[in-house]
């Protein structure tokens, strides 16, 4: 044992140190590498976290632990040794920044491993992506899309977890030596890091919250009911070893092949999960789905109780607040959510009463800036101030009959076919058209494209942040951070085209 603090854990075993965090701050990471440092005869370090693994340095000022976050890293990287992180479940935050800072990562594949930053990088992480990957950012990825964009060295499935880390280790030991880049790699990534900091100061302080999905489940098995709300929480349950008992197997069927596609299962895992949707059966939870609407409101029977939770499940497909209303079974249903990696929100009145206007009324105001002539994809830049979804994207990604149930102003846009509309690069403006028409503005309250252009950017990016934040600027803060919004208010400068569409 070479150190051992409530936060960190450092043993060797011959040339080889093993490396565990659990929080440790600045002070511990100094400690290891000190320690490291003493000791010659170690040539590689192995290192071990979860998305808790670091916490944030205590200072008030944000410029100045970025810029501490970054030396220390800086000197995480110079160590005289080879550096190893293993990574396996959540992977994000300070933790990731860490990984990064090593010199070779290896992951381990399971239904839960994720990989991905959900604020934004601020200890020079944006410049080693680059470096490794040529990208400045990238989404939520699996192991295996992390491997093959280049930021991990090896990614495998759990079974093969200890004989991949002593391969590495046999190989290393033979000959070990620090990741080199080339010329080119060092080149490209070589203001990336400046521009990191200006991105991180410059954006709002506000990102959602990223928890590590549980690993029991309260329950083992359910049943769905005309449910298709309840099927991306039904997937996960099946991945982890849950039955669930549907009237539809064709559609959890195919929303199953995407966890294999993605690599996050096995083909092995993958044909387990699939053998244990079944038919028929006898369940303790039971969800159904009030009507046929697409976002209705699920109700969930928990035998023995028989008093109903009602559940609003997420509209934006990739959040993962759950409404639910209170009573006897509400303790257990929403472990069960946690552990299928929703974020249950205790409501006093019918779920998504309060969401579903709130996004309602963000998809309408888009509209009528389309409608006066802003071009979609600068709408939906813009919108990054005030939310973490854009809503033209979204609007693709649910679809129009969907949507059009939480907002019927859509309705002419779902009889054009939504999907055949947004974005269309041989149409770029016939939405614009269409908007105007149903908004009821009509063609001269639209601004010309010639004029569009002469208008000064960043002044039209104001007037859409300003109208977009106006529209959920009295919602409260938890419902706003339910709903996917950053709920600040900002006052930008008028602007010439608000002045010329008065």
């Amino acid at each position: 044992m070479l150190l051992e603090t409530p936060h960190c854990r450092l043993v060797c075993s011959g040339r080889v140190a093993h490396l565990e965090l659990r929080g440790a701050a600045f002070t511990d990471l100094d400690r290891v590498m000190a320690v490291l440092r003493a000791q010659p005869a170690i040539e590689i370090l192995m290192v071990q976290g979860c998305a808790s693994s670091l916490t944030e340095p205590g200072f008030a000022d944000p410029t100045e632990a970025a810029i501490e976050g970054r030396r220390r890293l800086r000197d995480w990287e110079n160590l005289p040794l080879v550096t190893i992180a293993c990574l396996s479940g959540l992977t994000t935050g300070r933790w990731l920044e860490l990984a990064l800072a090593c010199d070779y990562r290896l992951a381990t594949a399971t239904p839960d491993s994720w990989i991905g930053f959900q604020d934004r990088p601020r200890w020079g992480s944006t410049a080693r992506v680059r470096r490794l990957s040529g990208r400045y950012e990238f989404g939520l990825l699996t192991p295996r899309e992390a491997h093959a964009i280049g930021l991990v060295d090896a990614a495998f499935c759990e079974r093969r977890e200890r004989i991949e880390w002593n391969s590495w280790i046999d190989r290393l030991e033979d000959r070990p030596r620090k990741r080199q880049f080339g010329w080119w790699a060092k080149r490209r990534a070589s203001d990336a890091d400046e521009q990191e900091l200006k991105a991180f100061l410059s954006a709002p302080r506000w990102h959602r919250p990223v928890e590590h999905p549980g690993h029991g489940w309260p329950i083992d098995s359910i049943e769905l009911r005309r449910c298709p709300q309840a099927v991306p929480a039904a997937i996960e349950f099946l991945l982890r070893g849950g039955t669930v008992v549907t009237d539809d197997p064709e559609l959890l069927g195919k929303r199953l092949h995407e966890p294999l596609v993605r690599g996050r299962v096995t083909p092995l895992e993958w044909d387990r999960a699939r053998k244990r949707v079944q038919g028929t059966g006898r369940t303790r939870l039971v969800l159904e789905s009030e009507s046929g609407d697409p976002f209705a409101i699920v109700r969930a029977v928990l035998a023995p109780h028989a008093r109903p939770i009602r559940l609003g499940f997420p509209v934006i497909p990739d959040h993962r607040v759950v409404e639910m209303t209170a009573g006897s079974a509400q303790a257990t249903i929403a472990d069960w959510l946690r552990a299928a990696g929703c974020e249950p929100l205790v409501v006093a009145d019918s779920p998504q009463l309060a969401i579903r206007p709130a996004l309602a009324a963000y998809w309408d105001e888009a509209l009528r800036l389309a409608a006066e002539g802003h071009a979609f994809d600068r709408i939906d830049d813009a919108s990054t101030a005030v939310a973490n979804h854009a809503p033209f994207q979204t609007l693709d990604a649910i679809g129009a009959s969907a949507a059009v149930s939480l907002a019927p102003r859509l309705r002419p846009f779902a009889d054009a076919g939504l999907r055949e509309t947004f974005y269309h690069a041989d149409r770029p403006n016939e939405v614009n058209a269409l908007a105007a028409a149903m908004l009821g503005t009509g063609p001269h309250a639209m601004i010309d494209e010639d004029e569009m252009e002469e208008i000064e950017v960043q002044s039209a990016r104001d007037t859409i942040v300003r109208r977009l934040r106006a529209r959920i600027a009295n919602l409260d803060p938890g419902l706003a951070a339910a709903a996917g919004f950053h709920n600040e208010r900002e006052a930008p400068r008028s602007t010439s085209v608000e002045r010329r569409a008065a």
